[in-house]
């Protein structure tokens, strides 16, 4: 499955720079539905009082406060008013405009006296900082490191997934933008070196480069971002390095998702990683969005309750559908569950339940039928056993169905829905009338060691090309594990603060625990397994028939099948490493 770049063209997606700038795109003029059109909507929302308000002071902020950085989260509550000095600042005004520069510069005069008072911190407060940095990893990259100006070259993509990750304009008047243009320029200027990006339309192009320069010997780009899926072939065909022979480069740090480690580790050799060097791994990410007001019409607690009590499971949102669809108001019926029967929609509860087939560090099956099974008969329910309870799509493209879901959730129609984090981003769920949250998705029961959460398959990689050689691997190495680093400090937060507005205190643990169980499993990039593992379970949610258990007996034949060949590749991989590409 490829996902396509139409949600942003699509009828319910305003991207949000628009809805700071007050700009309405022309690609925006599409229907939301036949009883409002899209454009009357956006008329609405923006003639509102608080709309107005809301936007001019946002724009005051950022011209008049300069650049507020999201910075370290405490958990007790949103930073006071963390502001992080501008590194670079020659290069940033010789790139922007009188006024942008403007904007990022801060005298003494412009700190008022209320600034200071939020800013001002208890003894209590500053003993819990200090206790957090002592529990921090630390950045372990040597002090002095300096490679004379050289140009550092990163070829990225655009689809949507990757989008301002990487390459920046400039200041372009998003708090996001200004984040990763900033986080660029500190590394440039910690080891004098110059990124110089290049995007190409899609992940596959990115690779094919790669493979081209492989091939050719030449190293004309240091660093490739391109899609785990798309990726995947290509680390079988010796175009990467093993970024864990990498100088400097220290991927069980939390800065690296260790749930794709583990995944796609061969032989002790890594080809690929992911982290907070991107937005994707976030943005991929499926989770359960809830209505807030809905529940409170029912004195339900929120879903965090459940999740911090470790009772989130597939029971238990399944319980609350029928009791959650009894609401009704002049929009007709609130559906308690609203998802699709399409992909990511599905695949997020092979992840969520723990059904994992391969056991990654012994390359070995790991099949539990009896597992697979019950959770395919409680799936099956949700899906299929309340009736107009639930809304299922029957869109027949899976970003159409996002689009659609998106929609029925934002009018307040549906009390719980499966949505990827980008959907969050959406102007519409971002001015909706009602409040709302968002958790993991459900285990499969409280035994269950913790939440799980499945990242798309197309979710950015990092992989640095195999001519990539002595020195110069060493640079590119550090400035990979200074650019993940700095992500993992000021990019993640500034996103969630500004995209998806991470506000509420209990909003920003469930981020923390929907990051850490960030997961893949090498059935869901190898497609010799995929086509056996997700497409079962797949099939038997659309149909509400399962037939898991056959299906899992199937699977141990072909799987093991598979594996007993991608052995034998990986030994051959190794020994071809050994001998021609060990870093030096």
């Amino acid at each position: 499955m490829k996902q396509s770049t139409s949600i942003l063209r699509g009828m319910n997606h305003i991207r949000p720079e628009y809805i700071l700038e007050g700009e309405l795109p022309e690609y925006a003029a599409a229907p939301l539905c036949e009883e409002e059109s899209f454009r009357e909507k956006w008329q609405r929302v923006t003639a509102s009082g608080w709309f107005t308000a809301a936007a001019c002071a946002v724009c005051a902020i950022l011209v008049m406060g300069g650049i507020i950085w999201a910075g370290q989260r405490d958990p007790s509550g949103p930073p006071a008013a963390v502001t992080i000095a501008p590194v670079g600042t020659d290069e940033i005004e010789a790139d922007t405009p009188a006024e942008e520069t403007t904007a990022v510069e801060t005298t003494e005069e412009d700190t008022t006296e209320e600034d200071t008072t939020a800013a001002e911190t208890t003894a209590e407060e500053t003993t819990a900082e200090e206790t957090t940095a002592e529990t921090e990893p630390a950045y372990n990259l040597p002090d002095g490191l300096d490679f004379g100006g050289e140009t550092i070259v990163i070829i990225s993509h655009e689809e949507l997934l990757s989008r301002g990750e990487i390459a920046t304009d400039g200041l372009n008047g998003t708090l996001l933008n200004a984040t990763v243009f900033e986080r660029n320029k500190r590394v440039e200027e910690q080891f004098n070196v110059k990124i110089s990006t290049v995007s190409f339309p899609t992940s596959d192009v990115v690779m094919d480069k790669v493979k081209s320069i492989a091939m050719s010997g030449e190293p004309r780009y240091d660093v490739a971002v391109g899609g785990a899926f798309t990726a995947y072939p290509y680390t079988l065909q010796s175009v990467f390095a093993d970024l864990r022979s990498v100088p400097y480069v220290s991927l069980d740090q939390p800065w690296w998702i260790q749930g794709y480690n583990e995944a796609v580790r061969l032989g002790g050799m890594q080809f690929t990683a992911t982290g907070s060097m991107l937005l994707s791994p976030y943005r991929s990410a499926m989770v359960t969005a809830f209505n807030k007001s809905l529940f409170d019409r029912k004195d339900q607690p929120y879903l965090y309750t459940y999740v911090q009590d470790h009772t989130w499971t597939l029971e238990k949102q399944t319980s609350l559908v029928p009791l959650l669809a009894s609401l009704q108001d002049a929009k007709g019926n609130v559906y308690g569950f609203a998802s699709s029967t399409l992909y990511a929609d599905v695949d997020a509860y092979w992840s969520a339940l723990d059904l994992d087939v391969i056991r990654e560090e012994t390359l070995e099956l790991q099949i539990d039928e009896s597992r697979i099974y019950t959770a395919g008969e409680e799936l099956i329910y949700l899906f299929h056993g309340f009736g107009s309870a639930a809304y299922i799509s029957e869109q027949n493209y899976w970003d159409k169905a996002q689009e659609e879901l998106v929609a029925l959730f934002s009018d307040g129609r549906a009390a719980m829905t499966t949505l990827q984090i980008i959907s969050l981003e959406n102007g519409f769920i971002r001015t909706m009338d009602d409040r709302y949250g968002f958790v993991p998705m459900p285990m499969l029961n409280s035994q269950q060691s913790g939440y799980y959460t499945y990242m798309d398959r197309d979710v950015d990689t990092v992989a640095i090309p195999i001519v990539i050689t002595g020195a110069r691997l060493k640079m590119v190495g550090a400035v990979v594990e200074a650019m993940s680093w700095e992500g993992h400090q000021v990019i993640r937060p500034s996103y969630e603060k500004s995209m998806l507005q991470t506000d509420d205190p209990d909003q920003r643990i469930m981020m923390d625990i929907i990051a850490g169980g960030l997961h893949t499993d090498l059935s869901c990039l190898d497609a010799d397994f995929e086509n056996h593992v997700l497409w079962a379970l797949r099939n038997d949610i659309a149909s509400g028939h399962n037939n898991m258990k056959p299906h899992a007996t199937i699977m141990k034949k072909s799987i093991h099948k598979n594996l007993s060949s991608l052995q034998n590749k990986i030994e051959k991989l190794m020994e071809q490493y050994e001998t021609e590409s060990t870093p030096q």
